[in-house]
């Protein structure tokens, strides 16, 4: 996993000196069979000179979802984000950041537009002062990140959307790490519904009763637990790779979705 910090000039790579461009990473990236994680230092206060350049790369839908940001946290994580992810994929296409066609799925999940290039999924998440990024080749990923909440209420949460065991599990662990154990619980969750691309929009209580969302487990699902500051949870998830068909089809209708639900996160945020 890549670190990054947010500096005047642009997103350098933890410890490097920084050179003239937006995104310094200071050694050629290649893609495997994991994903390829960046995390981003104080997305939360980005310098407003980064924010100023960041803004020129996003598209016209990507400006206005920012424009609804007006807390400044909000609105720094937010606009990290969106150019973050353009010059990554830019970078590993070989192609102009402010160009590519970025588009949202279905259920809300930012894609990469079919073209003359390799089908590269990716996916982020921002909590406190932290920011994640994933892209893998070719199958999809999920990514959530969350800070610990002191006084948090997550009993009521863990039972409407965790399975019983987990949540036995859960009540089963020393008090002191319950939080931190919910949290852990919840990121594989959330990431497992946003690598199957409906995200909390749908499609949550087909998989948490049977257990295999919390778990990252089920057809074709691969759990990465990234390591991360004190404080904080996450997850990636990959799932199987998208048939062709099934890859061009995503960006124009959503599937049909039994039990369908809309799931509100206890951390109350967008992504």
């Amino acid at each position: 996993m890549l670190r990054l910090h947010g500096r005047p000039g642009g997103f350098v790579v933890d410890g490097a000196a920084g050179g003239d461009g937006l995104l310094d990473l200071n050694a050629p990236l290649n893609l495997g069979e994991d994903p390829l994680l960046l995390l981003l230092d104080n997305a939360d206060q980005l310098p407003e000179a980064l924010l100023e350049r960041l803004q020129r790369l996003l598209s016209a839908d990507e400006r206005r979802s920012l424009e609804q940001r007006r807390q400044p946290a909000a609105y720094s994580s937010h606009a990290g984000g969106l150019a973050l992810v353009r010059l990554l994929i830019g970078v590993l296409l070989k192609q102009s950041p402010e160009t590519l066609p970025i588009r949202r799925g279905p259920w809300g999940k930012p894609q990469l537009a079919p073209g003359p290039w390799p089908p590269l999924q990716f996916n982020l998440s921002h909590s406190g002062a932290l920011l994640l990024l994933a892209v893998h080749r070719q199958r999809p990923v999920g990514v959530d990140l969350e800070r610990h909440r002191t006084g948090l209420r997550w009993r009521a949460v863990a039972r409407r959307y965790l399975s019983a065991t987990t949540v036995a599990n859960l009540e089963a662990t020393p008090e002191c790490r319950q939080l931190e154990a919910f949290t852990h619980a919840w990121c594989t969750l959330e990431a497992t519904l946003k690598a199957d691309g409906r995200g909390l929009a749908a499609g949550a209580a087909a998989l948490a009763s049977t257990g295999s969302a919390e778990a990252g487990g089920g057809d074709g699902f691969q759990l990465f637990r990234p390591a991360l500051p004190q404080g904080y949870s996450g997850a990636v998830v990959l799932a199987a790779a998208p048939s062709a068909a099934e890859a061009a089809r995503g960006l124009a209708e959503p599937s049909t979705t039994s039990g369908a639900i809309h799931i509100a996160s206890p951390y109350e945020k967008k992504r």
